[in-house]
């Protein structure tokens, strides 16, 4: 988990983290980087998931989530899906907390 510069960063990125602790998975806060170092960080330290608080190309009012599960990075219709699969339960927490799909489905 970590986050850009933009100055919402840090409020954003300690409530996201404090919201994923509370679904009982771990996590490791890594700080302030571009979001290509979460892509590297999510393979380097084997946990094949990360989750950057970003803008990313926005104007600096904007923020929003880059994000890697499985070592898949997600974007578009896989965000969309993975919201429609917690919103309906289909998700729930494997050993050691991680997210694990409760469906024959990818998540």
């Amino acid at each position: 988990m970590g986050r850009d510069g933009r100055v919402s960063g840090p409020e954003l990125a300690q409530a996201l983290m404090e919201g994923i602790r509370a679904s009982g998975v771990d996590v490791a806060e890594i700080g302030m980087f571009a979001t290509p170092v979460a892509y590297f960080a999510a393979h380097e330290l084997g946990c094949g998931s990360a989750v950057a608080v970003t803008g990313s190309h926005n104007p600096p009012e904007y923020n929003g989530l880059k994000m890697v599960l499985a070592g898949t990075t997600l974007a578009g219709e896989e965000v969309q899906r993975l919201r429609k699969r917690i919103e309906s339960g289909q998700l729930a927490r494997g050993a050691g907390g991680t997210v694990v799909s409760t469906s024959a489905k990818p998540i």
